[in-house]
């Protein structure tokens, strides 16, 4: 959430010279202008360096530029035009969390921290301050000092809503349902028209009578939560798998999450009750890992794939910060399970470029029904793309592009900044490689033969 305020009350009035220019800043203001604005009020501070009016007027226009940039996605450029505003008015608090909202749109972890501990030092028991500063370190993935700040409110007002609805939110995400469900309930019985409260409570409701009797088991990296057929056995088979997917779709990706994941494994059945999937779905990701296992027929090597897949996602929804377009997230997430590119050639060869969707309409044409053989395509398109991009730029390439977008850089720049080419030159190749049913020759340079074998052995 974004806290931008747009100070506009500028003064009007200092001495002589510093006067008429401060003036004209604010009808350079007053039209919008507010690069026009700051030259203007510094030229005013340069004859009156003192004048409070002059210094109160740049901070504002400073800032207000800072939230015109973020409206336009240009937050490294907010960032500086925020910290300049602080520079003059440190202890404006509205000017402080404009300059924490667009670090966190940058996913400045090191700044976050820094500029919080300001924030908290201005106003330490202010609930509504820490309230936003706790935010924005979930926002981060920071769930731990998130979640102490949030118990440092509850200290002195155990009825906070906000609070106790924040806290049921990490609660949810970490596996705990009984705590979510807790703190979720108080925040609903002292705020009854907690929408959010209400919405969350009924998913838990609706996943605990599955899951309420499901067992647990923990590794080093994830919590598994799975269904009573699943034998203990096989479900430290599956803690395996996971572990396996850890240190080598980390090694693909190159990125190792520093929080448990969590893995929930059911019948099928019972997956169908929890998701909108179609029968046919090997899994989901929604924050956590859900798979439908069929205990008696289950083998490592198909845990495997869906395992790769799923907890791929994971990976790159957490590095970009779930900003990735689809199209290479599931191709990604193809190649991380091991998905021949060859497979995907056949399933293209049939079709013209003119079938082809471009890849920046696959997320609206990714559907969620059964026609399965469509979805096949749309997979198989990804795959294509996203193996063509890899093939040419190499894997660190492509991370470098998933943390630019979670840094909110907009596709087209993050892909012509780290790859050198735009959509519209990664979709000819992609077409190039269907016209010739000929998947590497698309590429200026062969995906590396070991691929595969580096992610699936």
């Amino acid at each position: 959430m974004f806290y931008l305020f747009c100070t506009i009350h500028l003064h009007a009035y200092s001495s002589d010279e510093a006067r008429i220019s401060n003036r004209a800043g604010i009808q350079k203001a007053a039209s919008g202008d507010w690069e026009g604005a700051i030259d203007l009020f510094r030229r005013a501070r340069a004859i009156s360096p003192g004048d409070e009016t002059t210094l109160a007027n740049l901070a504002s226009a400073y800032n207000n530029l800072g939230v015109k940039l973020c409206r336009n996605e240009q937050y490294r450029d907010a960032v500086a035009c925020f910290l300049n505003a602080k520079k003059i008015k440190p202890e404006d608090l509205d000017m402080r969390f404009n300059l924490l909202s667009a670090l966190v749109m940058i996913r400045d972890s090191e700044r976050i921290e820094m500029e919080s501990g300001e924030i908290l030092a201005l106003r330490p028991n202010d609930s509504n301050v820490i309230l936003k500063v706790a935010s924005a370190f979930s926002k981060v993935e920071d769930d731990e000092s998130a979640r102490n700040l949030l118990e440092k409110i509850l200290v002195n007002s155990p009825e906070n809503p906000k609070a106790l609805y924040q806290i049921g939110q990490l609660c949810y995400k970490q596996g705990n349902t009984t705590d979510a469900k807790f703190y979720l309930e108080q925040a609903r019985e002292n705020s009854p028209g907690h929408a959010s409260a209400c919405l969350l409570l009924k998913k838990i409701e609706r996943e605990d009578k599955i899951e309420s009797k499901y067992l647990k088991e923990r590794s080093i990296n994830f919590t598994l939560t799975y269904c009573e057929q699943i034998s203990s056995e096989l479900a430290q088979s599956i803690l395996e798998v996971l572990e396996n997917a850890y240190t080598k779709v980390g090694e693909f990706i190159g990125f190792y999450p520093a929080q448990r994941t969590e893995v929930i494994v059911y019948t099928p059945h019972e997956f169908s009750e929890v998701s909108t999937l179609p029968y046919w779905a090997g899994g989901l990701y929604d924050g956590k890992l859900r798979i439908p296992v069929f205990p008696n027929q289950a083998t490592i090597g198909n845990l495997q794939k869906v395992v790769f897949h799923e907890y791929c996602h994971h990976i790159v929804n957490i590095l970009s910060a779930g900003k990735c377009p689809l199209w290479l997230n599931e191709g990604l997430a193809q190649l991380a399970e091991g998905t021949n590119p060859e497979k995907a050639r056949t399933l293209l060869e049939p079709y013209s470029s003119e079938k082809i969707i471009p890849l920046t309409k696959m997320n609206e044409n990714f559907p969620d029904t059964e026609d399965r053989k469509n979805v096949e395509r749309l997979y198989a398109q990804s795959l294509v793309a996203t193996g063509i991009l890899i093939a040419d730029n190499g894997i660190d390439s492509v991370r470098n592009v998933l943390k630019a977008l979670a840094k909110r850089d907009k596709l087209e720049d993050a892909l012509f900044r780290f790859t050198s080419q735009d959509i519209r030159s990664l979709e000819e190749k992609l077409y190039s490689a269907i016209e010739t049913s000929d998947f590497f020759s698309a590429s200026n340079n062969k995906m590396t033969p070991d691929l595969e074998e580096s992610i699936l052995e």
